[in-house]
């Protein structure tokens, strides 16, 4: 009757709502779970509006890419969206599946489950098309909005202050990515040729504790602070649209970040305590498409850190690990790694030439000796004899926090640095070595951090990791080896060994074949037969001994 359906509707109503609730959590936190649960589209179709309104949905969306890399105190998040005319939804990726080929601002179309504002992308083929990629500027004019809220209407650091770190310091970012890219990644200004920073300015926005949730960043948030310091900006007379870079800093607050940036895109934030020229550059580094600098541990079967095996990881505090560049160390504001300099994924520029960077391999490059000059040398440099950076292919399997267990395809990166410029402040060990790094092929979905290898795993620092003048790097595995010869202020003498990987042993059953497969014969006669045994293992394997026994 009437009432006994009103009450299977409404327990049926409270279960989806339940398990709406799961649903949110899975999306965010194991996607793959939601695929596997998903109620199909002809089922959902038969559900009341009511019930279906807590159910996932299959939907193709199309719009704007938006990824966005949250700085934190030992890690970070990569948070990725896709903004429309009338939502945005936080995009997660199942394992298996990976990021757009593409920076933040790029035109895409996804296939996915909708649970709530979160989109589940689809793991079938084919389920993120790229339909145009965002610009990109080497030479990027640069702005500064500071501002403030209705009820924290603190002023931490006065304009001239950024100006001086951003703009016109002998340290400052703009000085440093002049130097870092060989003049090919400027910063400049339009109105003040000292530096455009505006503010600070109050929006009507209060801060309620609400920067982060869950956790996370609260981008709708803080997209819109940015969105309403805009609007004041504007009304100012001020034409945002002639600058390539925005960057927004406000006063400290409790969120998940000290800075985030927008990778390749726009915008980038600072919860300002206080902008040093390092953060700042940091940032921008992600504006330009630059990922982390990370570090990465191996260890053998026994569990001994080794320089490097097929058991390799990163554990936490590790993102920031590689203290040689300054995407990962910002306070030293060292030249960045030969890997990220080498960056050119989805428009955006290398700031080295191709001279300047030599891939070797068994089948276009013999083993042997190698010059490399030091990564930056306050001129220019770069020769088919003497490069900056060698790369060698390489396949390595790691986890990260944020990451499971999985081979990337990529290169090895050997760099070789001296105390000029940036690098100055290295420290013995930073100028008396090879480093060593691997980085995931530039095509490869997504950006993944540079991986900084410890050639000295028995110390338990990434202080010492390059390799010492004598010392050998071995990857038995690929049979890879690299033996730092002699080093000075002109650069390093390298012996490189790229043997071809011992075969790997395929072990098969082995074949009989006896001749002739019929004979006849009077009784008594002797027949002869000949009998032969064949082993099917693969070279790769040892000599096998097989016994034969009657049936």
């Amino acid at each position: 009757d009437g009432a006994a359906k009103a009450v299977i509707a409404g327990e049926m109503l409270e279960v989806a709502k339940q398990r709406f609730e799961l649903m949110k959590i899975a999306a965010e936190e194991k996607p793959e779970v939601v695929l596997r649960n998903l109620v199909p589209s002809k089922t959902r179709a038969k559900l009341s509006p009511e019930v279906a309104q807590y159910v996932e949905k299959e939907v193709t969306k199309e719009g704007t890419f938006r990824w966005y890399v949250s700085d934190e105190v030992s890690s970070s998040k990569n948070l990725l969206y896709i903004e429309t005319s009338d939502s945005q939804s936080k995009l997660t990726f199942p394992l298996g599946v990976d990021y757009p080929k593409a920076y933040s601002g790029a035109r895409i179309r996804v296939d996915g489950v909708q649970v709530a504002d979160r989109l589940v992308v689809s793991d079938r083929d084919s389920s993120i098309d790229v339909l145009n990629l965002a610009p990109s500027a080497a030479n990027s004019k640069v702005v500064v909005i500071m501002f403030n809220f209705a009820n924290l209407t603190a002023q931490p650091v006065t304009a001239d202050q950024v100006r001086n770190n951003l703009f016109t310091g002998p340290t400052s970012a703009k000085s440093y990515f002049q130097e870092v890219s060989g003049g090919v990644q400027t910063i400049t200004s339009v109105g003040n040729p000292n530096g455009d920073v505006f503010g600070w300015v109050t929006i009507p926005n209060s801060y309620n504790n609400d920067c982060q949730s869950g956790g996370q960043t609260n981008m709708a948030n803080v997209t819109a602070w940015s969105n309403a310091a805009d609007q004041i900006v504007v009304s100012n007379g001020v034409k945002l649209a002639q600058y390539d870079k925005v960057m927004y800093l406000f006063p400290h607050i409790n969120c998940t970040f000290a800075g985030l940036g927008e990778m390749g895109g726009r915008r980038s934030w600072i919860n300002t305590v206080l902008a040093d020229s390092g953060l700042l550059a940091h940032e921008l580094g992600h504006n330009f498409g630059r990922s982390h600098a990370s570090a990465l541990r191996c260890v053998n079967a026994s569990g001994a850190n080794v320089q490097v095996s097929d058991n390799c990881f990163q554990t936490s505090g590790e993102e920031y690990g590689d203290n040689f560049d300054i995407m990962g160390n910002s306070t030293s504001m060292k030249h960045m790694s030969g890997y990220n300099k080498s960056l050119h994924n989805y428009g955006q520029q290398s700031w080295l030439d191709a001279g300047e960077i030599r891939t070797l391999s068994p089948s276009s490059n013999p083993s042997g000796t190698y010059n490399l000059i030091p990564l930056y040398t306050g001129g220019a440099g770069g020769s088919p004899n003497a490069s900056r950076v060698i790369r060698i292919p390489k396949t390595l399997t790691y986890s990260t926090p944020n990451q499971a267990s999985q081979p990337l395809d990529g290169h090895y990166y050997l760099e070789y640095r001296q105390p000029v410029g940036y690098d100055a402040n290295g420290g013995s060990n930073f100028y008396d070595g090879l480093s060593i790094r691997f980085g995931v092929d530039q095509d490869s979905a997504g950006a993944r951090n540079s991986q900084m290898l410890d050639m000295n795993p028995s110390t338990n620092t990434f202080g010492d990791a390059p390799l010492a003048v004598g010392q050998t790097f071995t990857d038995s595995s690929a049979n890879i080896t690299i033996r730092l010869d002699s080093i000075s202020a002109s650069g390093a003498v390298v012996t490189i060994n790229l043997g071809t990987a011992a075969p790997v042993c395929q072990p098969s059953a082995p074949t009989i074949t006896v001749s002739p497969a019929q004979a006849s014969g009077t009784a008594g006669q002797s027949v002869n037969y000949s009998m032969t045994l064949r082993s099917n293992d693969s070279v790769g394997c040892a000599p096998n001994a097989f016994l034969v026994a009657p049936v």
